[in-house]
């Protein structure tokens, strides 16, 4: 979704009174990126459209809580279980909103890419990072022996560029320090 686009399907209206939303916005990957709670989340969700994230949501789930006691439990046992890429509270992650942490980086390259080779700029189209946190981050994780070099393949441009692998962390050369 961007800025300007619409929200297709419908639209979450309160059931009643009372009631609390929590959300949930994903990626077209199913790729979870932030948990919320509020209790009218069209005017809510417009605040999120100027985060760097938000041109990443392609869909969202809403469910209802009848207190707002109960669907701030439900937030938070959502986002200490389920760990949204841009939820920084009760998510045990230092994050400064304009980069992205590092804790995800490895987590997100291990579940898309797996054993295969990766460049910045599929770090940047597939996980929607910028590429310079992806370039920052993909250091630090090469220094902690998170991730290894493969040396040059042609990325997406066709031109021979760095590729890396994302070490699965029981193989790692160091103890992880993340």
């Amino acid at each position: 979704m961007t800025a300007s686009s619409e929200i297709a399907g419908p639209l979450p209206t309160r059931p009643a009174d009372g009631f609390t939303a929590v959300y949930k916005f994903f990626t077209s990957d199913d790729v979870l990126l932030y948990i919320g709670i509020c209790d009218e989340p069209i005017k809510r969700w417009y605040t999120h459209t100027r985060k760097p994230w938000w041109p990443q949501v392609d869909h969202f789930s809403v469910v209802w809580h009848p207190s707002r006691e109960a669907a701030a439990e439900a937030e938070r046992q959502a986002i200490v279980a389920e760990k949204p890429i841009h939820n920084v509270a009760m998510n045990g992650i230092a994050y400064n909103g304009s980069m992205f942490p590092r804790v995800h980086l490895h987590r997100l390259t291990r579940e898309r890419f797996g054993d295969r080779p990766f460049c910045m700029a599929d770090l940047e189209t597939v996980l929607g990072i910028s590429k310079g946190s992806a370039s920052s981050k993909a250091r630090q994780l090469h220094q902690q022996g998170l991730f290894e070099s493969v040396g040059k393949l042609r990325g997406p441009s066709g031109r021979a560029v760095p590729h890396f692998r994302a070490l699965p962390l029981e193989s790692s050369k160091t103890a992880p320090q993340i």
